[in-house]
Order: C-alpha cells, then structure tokens, then sequence
C-alpha cells in the first residue's frame, strides 16, 4: 500500500521536472505550445457553451411557438367580448408579441397611453392605427445594441413633425350607409335597431356635423352598399324584378365616404429626417417619413390585422381621422369623448361576464390565465 503513493509522486516530479525543463532549455517553443493548447481548450470549451446555449434557444424558441400559437387561435376567437378582452390585455402589456395586429400598426398602439384605447374597445371600437400630432421634436427612433456575436446596432435618432392620424373599426355599425328601405331581411333590421348609436357614431364622423372639434378633420370611412344579393338598392332591386334576366351589378368594394376636408394622397403625415448621430439633424434635409392618405388601403381590413376572424372575415366599416395640422392633439381622446357624448358606453358591457368568458377562452386552449 506505501509503494502506490510514491509511485504518484515520483510520476507528478518527473512531470514537473518536464515542464520546468522544457520551460527552461525551449521557451519559445513552450510559450507556441501552451497557446495551442489553449485555444483548443477554448475552442472545445466555447463550441460547447454555444451547443447549450444554441440548446436552451431552441426549446425556448419552441415554447414561444406553441404558446404564439395558442394566442393566434385565441385571436380568432368566435365571441366580441373574449376578443375585447384579449385587446384590452395587450394593450396593458400582458399578453406578449404584436397581437392580431401587424408589426406597425402594433408598434404604434403600443406606444400610446392606453386609457382611452381600453375604454374605446369596451365600446366596441377596435383600434388599427394611432400617431399623436406634434410640432418639431427629437426622439430617439432605435435604441442602440451590441448582440452576442459582437455585432453593434447604432442609435438612430429622428426629428420630425407629424398629423395625427387614427384609423379604427367599428363592428357594429356595418351598413351604416344603407337605407333601411333597402333591407329585406327581418333578422338585419332588429340588427340595425340595436346597432343604431354606432352608425350614427360614424356618420357624424364622416359628416362632421354637431361636431365642433372635428369640423377640420380628414375623414374618411368605408361603407358598402348592401349587405348580400337580398339587400340591394331600391332601384337596383326594382331593375332586377322587370329584367330577372339580366346581369345586375353587385357592389362588392367598398365605397369611401369622405367630408368636406377629403384626405390628400399627396399630403404626407410625417416630415423630418434621421441620423446616427443627434447633433447632426438640425443640419440634415427634411423628407416624407410618413406618407400620407392611400384609398386602396380602406378596402381590405387585412392591411392592419393578421387574426381576428370577427373583423377580417365581414366587411366593417374602417375609419380613418387625420388632423390637418401638426398641432398637439390625441385622436384617441377626441374620438372617445364623441362616442360617450352618443351614450356608447352603456351599450351592454359586461366586465363580469367578459373575464368569465375570457378565462374559458384560456382553459380551452390550456393557456394560464393571466389575472
């Protein structure tokens, strides 16, 4: 038993001896070697902290997929209120990713105060697209980062003046533009009775009438002109009786209806510049950050939304408000103010019974409820 400990000895001083030999009679070549040996080291041992962290992204990656996924069924939920739920969720910060909304229209709504958003949802008015109004003024556009490659992303910073712009969706006045005369159906006109304050919400939007603070603005809201081949206009319908025959236009786009201040394609919503660096703006050209007012872009919904099959599978009516100055003001709060003036608020909300289908919404799809 006392010849093994003095074989390890022996074998660790004639190690020792080695390298301190080595060291002494090859220096250079032992300073070569002992490099090598440590970038191989460091290699193997950087290859496999990247494979656990590459390993740990990955089921990370995966979780968030399945749990997007989850949420993108939830978007497309079949009931209004689990819908305005799940919007007033988001727009607190609670559910994670842009929502049903694309990435813009997402990254706008979520840089606004979200008190009078929440109370609009409640009301049944989902928001699209929001931009505060502004005179001059610096922000900064991106935040600066280096990510764990090294790769350094710089600060971008902006100075711009902007309209305000507000473009949103009211359900439950779809048809607004259509007389009742021209509705055959039995079950639209008990829909169109209950319906009546949103559609009369939209056409004193669009007519700016009893309206002082929006007797200036650019509105605009699409509209249909009959809601199947059941309800077309009267002398439509009339044409179709004598000639049964014939081909009989079927308006399938949506007409805009505008006010007396139509908005401009020409006239852009944001104009300033962008730089790197902040002390160079004053000096930089101005340009069309933002432009301005696009028709084909009120026609289909799907520009603003990727879920939410309530909205994008019928045709609603879109709305879009703009100032027509760079001046101070939040569309969000106008709006609301109009919309309470109209008594909006005290149609048939439920906080109780929403959360309640909200949180069967959740255990359907085995997401943890959030509150």
């Amino acid at each position: 038993m006392s010849a093994e400990p003095s074989v390890m000895n022996a074998l660790e001083a004639l190690h020792n001896n080695y390298l301190i030999g080595h060291w002494r009679n090859h220096p250079i070549e032992f300073i070569f070697e002992f490099l090598i040996f440590s970038v191989v080291v460091g290699l193997i041992a950087g290859y496999r902290g990247a494979k656990a962290i590459d390993t740990l992204q990955y089921y990370a990656e995966q979780e968030e997929k399945a749990r997007s996924r989850a949420y993108e069924r939830l978007w497309n939920t079949p009931h209004w209120w689990v819908l305005a739920m799940l919007v007033d969720q988001w727009l607190r910060g609670l559910i994670p990713g842009d929502g049903m909304w694309t990435r813009d229209n997402a990254r706008s709504l979520r840089q606004k105060d979200k008190s009078a958003l929440q109370q609009l949802v409640r009301m049944g008015i989902f928001p699209l697209y929001i931009q505060d109004g502004h005179g001059p003024r610096t922000v900064v556009e991106r935040e600066g980062k280096i990510d764990q490659w090294g790769r350094v992303t710089p600060y971008v910073y902006k100075q711009s003046s902007q309209r305000a712009v507000f473009e949103f969706v009211v359900p439950r006045a779809r048809g607004w533009m259509i007389e009742d005369e021209n509705v055959m159906s039995a079950d639209e006109h008990r829909r169109r009775k209950d319906d009546e304050p949103f559609m009369a919400f939209v056409q004193m939007l669009v007519q700016s009438k009893r309206i002082r603070r929006a007797a200036r603005w650019r509105t605009t809201a699409s509209a249909v002109l009959c809601v199947n081949l059941k309800d077309l206009p009267k002398k439509q319908r009339e044409r179709r009786q004598q000639f049964p025959k014939a081909r009989m236009p079927f308006p399938l786009r949506p007409v805009n209806m505008v006010t007396k201040f139509p908005p401009d394609p020409e006239l852009p919503t944001e104009i300033g510049n962008t730089s790197w660096f902040r002390y160079l703006l004053p000096f930089k050209r101005d340009r069309i950050l933002c432009g301005g007012y696009l028709a084909w872009k009120m026609e289909k919904i799907l520009h603003w939304l990727r879920y939410g099959k309530l909205l994008t599978e019928i045709r609603l009516p879109i709305v879009r408000i703009e100032a027509p100055e760079d001046d101070e003001v939040e569309l969000d709060k106008e709006v609301l103010l109009i919309a309470q003036n109209l008594d909006l608020d005290q149609e048939g909300w439920d906080e109780t019974l929403a959360k309640l289908d909200l949180r069967r919404a959740y255990f359907e799809e085995d997401i943890e409820p959030l509150e």
